[in-house]
């Protein structure tokens, strides 16, 4: 009897060591899984968290880099106003494109629409051509708010260009600029993002 009696207690430790080991690896692999997906939840929560913080960072300094544009170009518009000869406002005109080399193309506009001074780095200056631009939607729209935004232009092939207007302050007249928007990219790709 003792040795049939050792049979069953046999088996029936075996198969409670087979229920226990498949329930300690069903419990492990189940933790495993939920630590892979909640590492995987807070990974792709991180990733997001930092591709924000670069599209906030990169829109800052677009914004700064457009701004900055904007601000010279009122500097421009109100010299161009002044009793000063057009000779004197294009080489004011002249010195900003020097110094903002993403500007390709500006133009003073009085405040009938009447193009005074055009300058550009593809075409030849023009002085007093009396260009109609009082149909203009961003000549329109920096009379009424004192600034506009063109819309993003692609021109040669890929190059992205936007229009800017600034109204005067102390006058009607009216600066309008091309910009050259691959300028930007050197100021984005140098973003440096994070807590360090």
């Amino acid at each position: 009897m003792s040795a049939s009696g050792s049979r069953p207690r046999g088996a029936l430790a075996r198969k409670y060591a087979i229920f226990v080991a498949s329930a300690i690896a069903l419990a492990l692999g189940l933790n495993g899984l939920i630590g892979t997906i909640f590492a995987f939840s807070d990974s792709r929560a991180l990733v997001v968290k930092v591709q924000q913080e670069q599209a906030q960072a990169a829109a800052q300094r677009i914004g700064d880099f457009v701004g900055d544009i904007v601000r010279q170009l009122d500097w421009v518009a109100v010299n161009s106003q002044s009793a000063a000869p057009n000779d004197e406002a294009r080489l004011d005109g002249l010195r900003l494109m020097r110094q903002v080399s993403a500007l390709t193309e500006l133009r003073q506009v009085d405040g009938d629409g009447r193009e005074v001074i055009a300058l550009s780095r593809s075409e030849r200056d023009s002085i007093g051509s009396g260009r109609d631009w009082s149909e203009d939607g961003l000549f329109r729209g920096a009379l009424r708010d004192g600034a506009a935004y063109g819309r993003i232009e692609f021109r040669r092939g890929s190059e992205p260009y936007m229009r800017l207007a600034k109204r005067s302050a102390g006058s009607s007249g009216v600066a309008l600029a091309t910009v050259n928007l691959t300028f930007i990219r050197e100021l984005v790709t140098r973003l440096k993002v994070g807590q360090a």
